[in-house]
């Protein structure tokens, strides 16, 4: 997989992740529920472009309100493995749908498909042992009575005859060891497809002569294994459990408050890169990007072989 490859699919798991954690406007004085607005006109049923070959992506079915708002619901679906990872229904104004539109590349599906594809990506991740999002059920009933049966295209999910769980780049190590040993509890060892970023090489800035969108070559491999944190699986349980709280602090938008603390666990564990990449991404988080990138840049001199580092370097120089 070249570079590029590589940064656009990290770029997109971004994209997935901020449009996941976007919230919602608060709903407004009389806001029609999703069970009556599916009385509504169907207005528009949109898949993005891409889904099956990209693993996962955005859907929405909207419907026509009486006065010019539409009523949405847009689920986050991963056909690979995981279902739906997230869902929302709300009554958005004419402006809020035209952003909806522009977030992602959208196309036009029928909306028995549309339910369909929804609908078999929950049952496929369900059979998995895992549930959709929280919010699934009650974004679903905005599709009313449509029949998902009279779809005649036939979905496969998965990825080559089996479930692929791609570990997302905001998941900690213990995140993806619980998911990957869940999996291989429930389908056995060669049950399923893990992936992780093996055998990269430095990349280095470009020099004056050398364009920055130069490729270089990475190389991965589909494994059932989880990615190796040696360093990080060295700590004592006590400390693991304190970095990845302070991970899902700055994913849960407090990120001022961990970065004092993340500081410590550096002073304390220098040998450790886990630290520096939450780190990095609190700053990135604030706003602060001269302290984002310097953190980044100390980050891969202290460990220039550390996956995180590759995939956040080009999206900062």
């Amino acid at each position: 997989m070249t570079l590029d490859e590589r940064r656009w699919q990290q770029k997109l798991a971004r994209k997935r992740k901020a449009q996941a954690n976007r919230k919602p406007s608060p709903p407004r004085s009389g806001t029609p529920s999703p069970a009556q607005a599916a009385q509504r006109p169907i207005h528009d049923s949109l898949i993005e472009k891409g889904l099956f070959k990209n693993g996962i992506g955005l859907v929405g079915f909207a419907r026509a309100m009486p006065d010019g708002d539409v009523a949405l619901s847009a689920f986050l679906v991963d056909v690979y493995c995981l279902g739906v990872k997230n869902a929302f229904y709300r009554v958005v104004s004419p402006a809020e749908w035209a952003e909806f539109l522009q977030r992602s590349e959208l196309e036009k599906i029928h909306p028995s498909c549309l339910r369909k594809l929804v609908e078999g990506a929950v049952a496929y991740a369900r059979d998995l042992g895992l549930p959709p999002h929280a919010d699934y059920a009650r974004a679903a009933q905005l599709f009313g009575t449509i029949e998902a049966a009279a779809c005649p295209v036939r979905y496969t999910y998965g990825h080559d005859g089996k479930p692929f769980y791609v570990s997302g780049p905001n998941d900690t190590p213990a995140q993806s060891k619980r998911m990957v040993n869940m999996l291989t509890r429930r389908l056995g060892a060669d049950g399923f497809h893990f992936m992780t970023a093996t055998d990269i090489p430095a990349v280095a800035a470009p020099t004056a002569d050398e364009s920055a969108d130069r490729v270089a070559t990475w190389g991965y491999e589909i494994t059932r294994d989880p990615i190796p944190e040696p360093e990080f699986e060295r700590l004592p349980d006590a400390v693991q459990a304190r970095i990845n709280e302070l991970h899902d602090e700055i994913q849960q938008a407090k990120p001022r408050r961990a970065v004092p603390a993340l500081r410590a666990l550096i002073e304390q564990h220098p040998e450790v890169p886990t630290p520096y990449n939450f780190l990095y991404a609190a700053y990135c988080k604030l706003g602060e990007h001269a302290e984002a990138s310097r953190v980044l840049q100390q980050t891969r001199e202290r460990f220039p072989d550390y996956l995180f580092g590759h995939i956040s370097w080009p999206t900062n120089v």
